[in-house]
């Protein structure tokens, strides 16, 4: 098989299972659409955490929590690139989901934890990294400058 067979049967393979979950989601139709959606949320999450082939989408998902705030589903995570990785990877399929149990388009924000204190909060990225050392010590600023060193590029 080619791997230009591969990838539409993988990517068939994926749409069943998505298609398997949300027909399971389906039938907690009992509980009322929050509920339900919490429940799914907690059983998608809890399956992105044991995702041994991401490792990056298992840490994320294991800090990120689901809350609804009116008309929004509000998905907070640790760190502003946790949930720029999440919006880009996951928001299909959240969408998906969620537009089949509310029964509309949902208003998905991907939004850093109001409750993380920002001491609290681990760099991450080069410059996350780079703005703590600059707390710790003022000079390393002037150093980057002096060098000439941009991190955004």
């Amino acid at each position: 098989m080619s791997q230009a067979d591969e990838e539409p049967a993988q990517k068939k393979e994926k749409e069943e299972e998505e298609d398997k979950e949300l027909e399971q989601a389906k039938a907690l139709n009992e509980l009322p659409a929050l509920e339900r959606i919490q429940e799914h949320w907690d059983k998608y999450a809890e399956e992105k955490q044991e995702d041994k082939k991401n490792p990056l989408i298992s840490q994320y998902m294991k800090d990120a929590r689901l809350e609804t705030d009116g008309n929004n589903l509000m998905i907070y995570s640790q760190s502003k690139t946790a949930s720029e990785y999440l919006e880009q990877r996951d928001s299909r399929y959240l969408e998906r989901f969620f537009y089949k149990v509310l029964g509309g388009k949902p208003n998905l924000v991907y939004d850093l934890d109001p409750n993380i204190e920002s001491e609290d909060k681990q760099p991450f990225t080069a410059k996350e990294k780079l703005e703590k050392l600059i707390e710790i010590n003022p000079k390393i600023k002037d150093m980057k400058d002096q060098l000439g060193l941009d991190l955004e590029h």
